[in-house]
């Protein structure tokens, strides 16, 4: 069976403080305690990377982190926008819905014309996106269709 092993090598510069301290420990080490210099790095390297998060260390630690951190894109924010948009316009034309229901003059034609062209922006927007057409919302054709009641002033005459 083969040893499988990997060398590094690394080099002092004696001028830098850090490097002569390293430099000298290793010269002067006890091998009474430590079996070799290499054992000696192994376990200091070994304690280091126990002491210090992985994050720090290694690339994969720091992607790690960036994905836990949830960084959000452009692209997610715009769709995240255009859903706000979309919501918002939904309950907006309920709002306007319910009060039409109660008092049939609050909500003119003319208000549910701008609505409606509100709408198809929206819709327009989204279909812009990234996203192929499988994964777009569908329109809510029911709320369509009470926009449209609406516009006319035919809204509970069905």
């Amino acid at each position: 069976m083969a040893k499988r092993s990997k060398q590094y090598s690394f080099h002092l510069n004696l001028n830098n403080p850090d490097h002569l301290k390293i430099y000298r420990t290793l010269e002067d080490l006890n091998t009474d305690i430590h079996k070799s210099v290499s054992n000696f790095v192994i376990k200091a390297v070994i304690q280091y990377i126990n002491d210090a998060s992985r994050a720090s260390l290694t690339k994969s630690g720091k992607n790690e982190k960036e994905n836990l951190e949830g960084y959000v894109t452009r692209q997610e924010l715009s769709e995240a926008k255009l859903q706000i948009k979309a919501d918002v316009m939904k309950e907006v034309a309920q709002l306007f819905g319910n009060a039409a229901m109660n008092t049939q003059q609050v909500v003119t034609p003319a208000l549910m014309q701008q609505m409606m062209q509100m709408i198809p922006e929206n819709a327009e927007q989204k279909k812009n996106s990234d996203k192929p057409e499988e994964e777009a919302e569908p329109t809510d054709a029911a709320l369509e269709e009470m926009s449209v009641l609406f516009a006319q002033g035919n809204f509970g005459e069905e």
